[in-house]
């Protein structure tokens, strides 16, 4: 995978673009990035999120390869981040947000489904298998390690799963600015 003119143009001014679902491409266009900063010193790079998140897998395989890489690394929400993107954000050293953007974070097993009817169900436990439980875990220890709250804060806004507005992220710790 080469990147595209554009990702190329923005790669040279230092920006790297989170944008649309968080998947194998998007991952394979951050694999593909991270060594040709680090041919140029690994400088300072700015991550522009506009996306509604995705796989949980590549999700994190993003963030391990952002909170790894050396440079300084700022992170901005210009529209949305949602799930996913909201995880991948957390990666970056100084975390930005536009006014009006919004962010979502959720429990990811359960999104999309009826909390309500999965307990009433009895599917709730069958639903969480052991190797689900331990990465969405991985995910509240992100969030809780990030944004300073405990993990059981982290489960509730999870549960919660609803939009909020950067001055909302900034105060329970999920972005540190908002420009």
């Amino acid at each position: 995978m080469a990147l595209n003119t554009e990702q190329a143009l923005l790669l040279k001014k230092g920006i790297i673009q989170i944008y649309g679902e968080v998947d194998e491409a998007m991952a394979g266009y951050i694999r593909e990035c991270l060594p040709i900063l680090a041919i140029n010193d690994n400088p300072s790079i700015n991550i522009w999120f506009t996306s509604q998140g995705g796989s949980v897998i590549h999700g994190l395989d993003i963030y391990d390869m952002l909170h790894s890489y050396p440079g300084q690394t700022t992170g901005l929400v210009i529209n949305h981040a949602q799930s996913m993107a909201v995880i991948i954000l957390q990666a970056c050293a100084k975390r930005l947000a536009n006014p009006n953007s919004q962010l979502l974070v959720h429990d990811p097993i359960l999104m999309g489904l009826s909390v309500k009817t999965l307990r009433n169900q009895g599917k709730l436990q069958k639903a969480l298998d052991k190797d689900s439980r331990r990465i969405y875990d991985r995910i509240y220890r992100i969030l809780s390690r990030r944004s300073g709250n405990s993990m059981t804060t982290i489960r509730k806004l999870c549960n919660k799963a609803e939009d909020m507005f950067a001055d909302e992220a900034l105060a329970i710790g999920l972005i540190d600015e908002i420009v």
